[in-house]
C-alpha cells in the first residue's frame, strides 16, 4: 500500500513499477482490488524466477503455506533489460521512502517534500530537510543537508592536522530511531602558503546525506541535528560554529 500511495512519485521521474510474487494470479487480482493497486503485480507462482534469483527464503517451513516467499528487496532496471542496482534490508519490516531510493539508487534528486530547516549565518547557509514529510513504521527515510558557501569561504573536510574543526553532522537518535553514519562528499585539498600546510576543504555547495530508520516509532517526532564547521578564507578563520536543525517528522500508520 505504501507503494501504491507514493507511485505519482515514480512515474513522475520516468520510472515504472512493479512487484513480483510467489502468489497465483487470481489471489494478486484480489488483493489487487481490495487495496486498489494500480501498479502491476507479477504471479511466480513455484517461485522459479524467484529461485533463480537465489532471495527464495529458506528459513521457512518447507512444508508450510508461506514456501516459496522470497526475502523482500527491490530491483532496479535499466530500459536495457540490466539489473543496475537493489536494495535488500535484514527485515522485511525496513522499507525505503521512495524519494530516497530515487536519489540514492537512481541518482534522481527528487524534491525533498520533509520540513525543512533554514540555517543562515556570515558565512554561509545550511538546510537540512528529509526526504519526506511523514513515515511508516519501519520506513528508512533519507536526510540530506545543503550547505552553500559565498566565493572565497571555505570549510573543512578530513584529513585534518590537529587544531582544525573539520565539518561535522550528528543527530540526536531516540528510542525506536536508528541513524546512519553520515556520508561526505570528497574535499579537496587546499594548499596554505603561509601555513605551507595542505588542507582538505570543501567550497561553493555540497550536500551531507544520511538516512533515518523508524524502527519501531509509531508517533509523530521530531529529530535534533548539530552541524559543527569552522569557515575561513585564505587569510583568515572565523570562530567555530554549532548549527542546530529541528526536523518533525509525522508518523503515518497503514491503512486499515
Amino acid at each position: 500500500m505504501e507503494l501504491q500511495a507514493n507511485l505519482s512519485i515514480f512515474e513522475a521521474n520516468g520510472v515504472a513499477v512493479f512487484a513480483v510474487s510467489y502468489d497465483s494470479v487470481a489471489t494478486l487480482a484480489a488483493f489487487a482490488e481490495a487495496h486498489s493497486i494500480t501498479y502491476p503485480l507479477l504471479s511466480d507462482e513455484g517461485s522459479v524466477f524467484i529461485d533463480r534469483l537465489g532471495i527464495r527464503n529458506t528459513t521457512i517451513d518447507p512444508t508450510g503455506r508461506a514456501w516459496g516467499v522470497p526475502h523482500p528487496g527491490t530491483y532496479f532496471i535499466g530500459t536495457d533489460g540490466r539489473v543496475t542496482d537493489k536494495i535488500f534490508h535484514e527485515t522485511h519490516r525496513t522499507r525505503d521512502a521512495a524519494p530516497t531510493m530515487l536519489y540514492e539508487h537512481l541518482g534522481i534528486a527528487a524534491p525533498a517534500t520533509g520540513t525543512a530547516d533554514r540555517q543562515t549565518t556570515d558565512t554561509l547557509t545550511a538546510v537540512a530537510a528529509f526526504d519526506a514529510e511523514s513515515f511508516v513504521r519501519g520506513e528508512r527515510v533519507g536526510l540530506r543537508v545543503t550547505i552553500a558557501m559565498p566565493p572565497g569561504i571555505h570549510i573543512y573536510g578530513r584529513p585534518l592536522p590537529e587544531g582544525y574543526i573539520p565539518t561535522t553532522f550528528a543527530i540526536t537518535a531516540t528510542e525506536g530511531i536508528t541513524a546512519e553514519p553520515v556520508r561526505y562528499p570528497a574535499p579537496r585539498p587546499l594548499r596554505m602558503d603561509w601555513t605551507d600546510e595542505e588542507l582538505m576543504i570543501y567550497e561553493d555547495e555540497i550536500v551531507l546525506t544520511t538516512a533515518v530508520t523508524f524502527t519501531d516509532q509509531q508517533d509523530d517526532v521530531t529529530i535534533s541535528a548539530i552541524l559543527d564547521y569552522q569557515a575561513c578564507t585564505t587569510d583568515e578563520c572565523f570562530v567555530p560554529q554549532t548549527l542546530r536543525f529541528t526536523l518533525p517528522m509525522r508518523f503515518h500508520p497503514f491503512p486499515q
